[in-house]
């Protein structure tokens, strides 16, 4: 029986970020099972509405091997034509996008309209956590030109079906990201970014945004009397002397504070995991997250706010700590209460990763795929 051919239509390498790097792994676990090709952004987002630095990843790091041609420009009409062009070439059994922001809609939409294969949508998100007034005819638009959906947690199954009510989708939990290398040795680890042995390491990763909640987690920090260290690691999209300000004003100076705010490439962030004693997600608004994700393969327990699929990806007291609320003193007590319980945590976590890797997700989509 021959594979079935799929077109995989979104972000990939060069670009980075926790999309491309979803996509990258996908799209590797996805060869053992169809001939797949992937098309790519030739341009993600205009300069002047991209608050980092650069959206490509660094010249050293490492070509996953996706060979993607890059064809879509996210506001480039005519390059929404070629790339249904390109697609049709290649007359694929499904047509796989993968979607995380309205922006994408027509780009995406157009693309693969009046596409005759089954066309199915990733989706990471459909209602954005920073919204706009034209966010859900976006939706509407993008989501009426698939015939498929899967989705990666409740939260995006309730906005999906939201908008959609007879919608077909298959629901998998976010994978566990096996690309950034193995646990290296906590001291060693210490030691590279020059953090004293003794140190409680409490890590926050990713880029900083005004929804995932810096400054909750700086004012738990404020009094805790942990010997601790706040190691901040991501690219900030908020204003660095606003938050060097916050972090004074709490008291978190000198040893209790390490950071690094720019974007950490892939080849370096199990050193930021593997120093860490646990990883604290204190945002005011999710879906999943890929960051939880990282924090599971390097098996470092997390404590988590109770929005969105968080208190799902993280079971209470077993492999993290789900706060019963968006605040301060709810993460100081669960950052207590991990530091306690840390190798047990560990434990719970090591058992679940066996569970959700890519090569699993694949198989699901395999079944799914030949179902439609």
């Amino acid at each position: 029986m021959s594979k079935l051919k799929v077109v995989f239509l979104s972000v990939f390498y060069p670009f980075r970020g926790g999309i491309a790097q979803f996509n990258n792994e996908l799209f590797l676990s996805l060869k053992a099972h169809f001939a797949v090709k992937a098309l790519n952004f030739k341009r993600q987002y205009p300069a002047i509405l991209f608050p980092g630095k650069t959206q490509l990843v660094d010249e050293h790091e490492e070509d996953p091997g996706i060979n993607a041609l890059a064809t879509l420009d996210s506001i480039g009409i005519f390059s929404f034509f070629f790339t249904r062009k390109k697609i049709k070439r290649e007359n694929p059994d499904v047509v796989l996008t993968s979607y995380w922001m309205p922006f994408f809609a027509p780009a995406l939409g157009r693309s693969i309209s009046g596409i005759r294969a089954k066309r199915v949508a990733l989706l990471h998100n459909v209602i954005p956590h920073e919204k706009r007034f034209f966010d859900q005819w976006l939706n509407r638009y993008f989501l009426g030109q698939n015939d498929a959906f899967i989705v990666l947690s409740d939260t995006v199954k309730k906005d999906l079906l939201s908008l959609k009510p007879d919608a077909k989708y298959i629901q998998i939990p976010h994978p566990v990201y096996s690309h950034f290398g193995s646990v290296i040795d906590q001291s060693a680890a210490k030691s590279s970014l020059s953090i004293a042995q003794d140190r409680k390491v409490i890590l926050f990763f990713g880029f900083i945004r005004k929804y995932k909640g810096l400054d909750i987690l700086i004012e738990a920090l404020s009094d805790l009397k942990e010997d601790y260290t706040l190691l901040l690691a991501g690219e900030s999209y908020e204003a660095e002397k606003e938050l060097d300000q916050q972090l004074q004003s709490a008291g978190i100076t000198g040893e209790k504070i390490c950071k690094h705010i720019r974007y950490i490439p892939d080849d370096q962030v199990s050193v930021y995991f593997s120093a860490s004693d646990l990883c604290v997600l204190p945002y005011r608004s999710a879906t999943q997250s890929g960051i939880a994700a990282i924090a599971k393969h390097f098996e470092l327990p997390m404590v988590v706010t109770p929005v969105g699929e968080l208190p799902n990806e993280v079971q209470h007291l077993k492999n993290g700590f789900v706060c019963d609320q968006v605040n301060a003193q709810s993460i100081k007590k669960g950052i207590i209460k991990t530091l306690i319980c840390q190798e047990e945590f560990k434990v719970h976590i090591n058992k679940e990763n066996k569970e959700h890797t890519f090569a699993n997700f694949s198989k699901k989509l395999t079944v799914f795929f030949e179902s439609l």
